[in-house]
């Protein structure tokens, strides 16, 4: 007989807090949108067991409905899936989400970094092909029920985040250098993934990478499926330059930001001469807050638009 949770998480102090803190049945009784999982595994999580051990520890909270293992099963054979965890397959999670009716997808899958193993989780909404959370542990330091917990939690915390579903949609692109050489090349990356972390922090808001939002596009000129109630999705692009300091081997940077509604900037904004170490800072601080303003601005004042409207600025502005 399956041991419940309170039995099986006595086992470890933390995990006991984690799940008490994002698994409370209050905070999940609050999410209307996303009732209806499909929790789906690679061959690695479905052969250890571990993917059965999740669907078990979910079909424990009476507030989640979940798709039952053989027709979800049916239905990945009928679309010939073979992998869901990336960008390019984005348009993939819309097909298996309509297919099975689920309102939100769980993807597991394994993989291993400097030699030791990890599982990455991640919840998608099937409305929009979006994800909503990533995140990876250590399968070699968790017992496979401890496992089971912490993945469960992601659900949990998915749905304290969008108790409504998926509010408002945002792409941020690659940042582009103005530098001649290459030192700082990095930076075009970790720009976008730092104000990537900072936005997607906020309840409701789904942050979109470029190949998503490719897929995404493509997959609804394809089905004529609609995302109703969805707003305008706003495009947030910028650039750096760096100087070196000739008395010194410190360099500084100029980063610029700027905000795209369709093709109307709306907000753009400069750091002037910052240090390296700063740039995060200034990106969450001052970047951040700012396209949260133009956000919350423009949710009063924004109309719903078409799918036809809606692929055309995830399909051109993506393809940029």
């Amino acid at each position: 007989m399956k041991k419940s949770i309170s039995h099986r998480i006595a086992l470890s102090l933390p995990l006991l807090v984690l799940l008490l803190a994002f698994a409370d049945p209050s905070c999940v009784a609050a999410s209307e949108a996303f009732q209806r999982w499909a929790v789906v595994g690679d061959a690695a999580s479905r052969e250890s067991g571990l993917s059965d051990l999740v669907h078990a520890e979910l079909a424990e909270h009476s507030k989640i409905e979940l798709v039952e293992r053989e027709e979800l099963q049916l239905a990945i054979r009928e679309l010939e899936l073979s992998s869901l965890h990336t960008a390019l397959q984005s348009g993939q999670r819309l097909q298996l989400g309509a297919l099975v009716k689920a309102d939100a997808l769980l993807l597991l899958s394994s993989g291993t970094h400097a030699g030791q193993p990890f599982v990455r989780v991640v919840t998608c909404d099937c409305a929009s092909g979006a994800r909503l959370a990533y995140e990876q542990y250590s399968s070699s330091e968790l017992k496979i029920d401890e496992l089971a917990i912490r993945i469960s939690v992601v659900v949990f915390q998915t749905l304290a985040r969008f108790p409504a579903g998926v509010q408002r949609l945002v792409t941020v692109s690659p940042f582009i250098s103005k530098d001649f050489l290459h030192d700082f090349d990095h930076l075009q990356n970790s720009c976008s993934a730092w104000l990537s972390e900072v936005l997607s922090q906020q309840p409701g808001l789904a942050v979109l990478e470029l190949e998503e939002a490719r897929a995404i596009g493509r997959e609804l000129s394809i089905t004529g499926q609609q995302l109703s109630e969805r707003q305008r999705p706003l495009f947030i692009s910028g650039e750096y330059l760096s100087k070196r300091h000739a008395d010194s081997e410190a360099s500084e940077f100029q980063v610029s930001v700027s905000a795209r509604d369709n093709e109307k900037v709306i907000a753009t904004l400069d750091s002037g001469w910052l240090s390296l170490p700063t740039i995060p800072e200034w990106l969450e601080s001052t970047t951040g807050s700012a396209v949260l303003k133009q956000l919350k601005q423009r949710r009063s004042e924004t109309r719903s638009i078409s799918r036809t409207e809606q692929v055309r600025l995830l399909s051109e502005r993506a393809e940029r």
